[in-house]
């Protein structure tokens, strides 16, 4: 059932966002075109627009959660209809555009499950946390649509909750706690391991992956 509230909150979003479809920003701040946005973020009332290079672009604050609800679902829909021709991934508080994504990690950090997606620098761009063990099924469904559909990145599966592009150039190695996987001198994913034979083990089975 749709509520006059439902209603008020869709006009508002419709009032703030630009008359144009494929313009994502038009106002005294700023002028933005959808070209150059890579993801959409909602948080609270506020909705976040992140470029290619995995800067914030632009942030629309609004007076309550209901219209930056509102206002998330519409720019989702447009960021879609702007992108015919790529895949564009939504979750209910990230929407993002899969061709930039060259990397996928998830990790317990906090009691919280963290997703991080990566560019074709290694850097992480977009994240996404929960409760833990909520994620996985997002994780799965993305590296799943990565290895499927991007054939083009040379994704390497270099342990369970690691995808991450060959163009990426990773790199491995030991550590007293564990086994760091990096991109350059940025962190990508660490796996914990206390035990020596089982360290190699891993750390091994890594470096065949990426060598292979």
């Amino acid at each position: 059932m749709v509520t006059k509230n439902t209603e008020n909150n869709a006009n508002n979003a419709l009032n703030i966002l630009p008359e144009s479809a494929s313009t994502a920003v038009d106002n005294d701040e700023k002028y933005l075109s959808f070209a150059l946005v890579l993801a959409i973020t909602i948080m609270d009332n506020l909705v976040k627009l992140i470029g290619t290079d995995g800067f914030v672009l632009y942030t629309y604050t609004l007076q309550d959660t209901a219209t930056a609800r509102a206002v998330f679902n519409e720019l989702a829909r447009r960021l879609k209809n702007f992108n015919r021709q790529e895949e564009v991934y939504t979750t209910d508080y990230l929407t993002f555009r899969m061709k930039y994504i060259y990397g996928v990690t998830l990790f317990e950090h906090d009691s919280k499950s963290i997703l991080n997606l990566f560019d074709k620098k290694g850097y992480s761009v977009l994240s996404e946390s929960g409760e833990p063990g909520s994620l996985d099924d997002m994780y799965l469904d993305i590296q799943a649509r990565l290895h499927g559909g991007y054939a083009s990145k040379k994704f390497l599966h270099l342990h369970e909750h690691c995808l991450l592009s060959a163009h990426v150039t990773p790199s491995v190695e030991k550590t007293q706690r564990g086994i760091l996987i990096k991109a350059g001198r940025k962190l990508v994913s660490f796996i914990y391991v206390d035990n020596e034979s089982r360290k190699n083990d891993i750390f091994k089975a890594v470096v065949d992956v990426i060598k292979s």
